[in-house]
């Protein structure tokens, strides 16, 4: 017979979990803001105001999400996994352009691909808190 996962886990023990899972998710958020942004200088070197108009743009929807990060709203940062998949795509095309620094861009795959699975980590252990707030133990627990 299986057991339910609410059953296993206490409820400090998911509170210790999140605190660590969302942790992990914010540094990786600001860790992918700060990679994103350095790549864009590395393919574009920003001297005109019109390059950085274009990178506030291209920042905008990452910002957007920053509230949700803040405060691990968990519908906003799932609904983050959206945009995260649009930026990762783009930076998987500029793979080509990059000519200079390369390793940077690597990196910010890297990054994005942390921030996605600190995402789903930090998303199962919110949705276990609901579970466990919404019912009762079951008996056989």
């Amino acid at each position: 017979m299986r057991r339910n996962k609410t059953c296993l886990l206490s409820q400090e023990t998911i509170s210790q979990r999140i605190t660590l899972s969302g942790k992990l998710t914010q540094i990786s958020y600001g860790l992918f803001i700060a990679l994103f942004s350095l790549n864009f200088y590395q393919l574009y070197r920003p001297e005109a105001l019109f390059h950085w108009v274009v990178l506030l743009l291209q920042l905008a929807p990452i910002m957007l999400f920053l509230p949700a990060f803040v405060k691990l709203h968990r519908k906003g940062v799932l609904g983050f996994t959206f945009v995260l998949m649009i930026y990762f795509c783009f930076s998987i095309i500029n793979l080509e352009r990059s000519v200079a620094w390369p390793w940077l861009t690597y990196l910010e795959i890297i990054s994005e691909a942390l921030l996605l699975l600190a995402i789903v980590q930090l998303g199962k252990y919110l949705n276990l808190e609901k579970l466990k707030a919404l019912q009762s133990l079951p008996q056989g627990c």
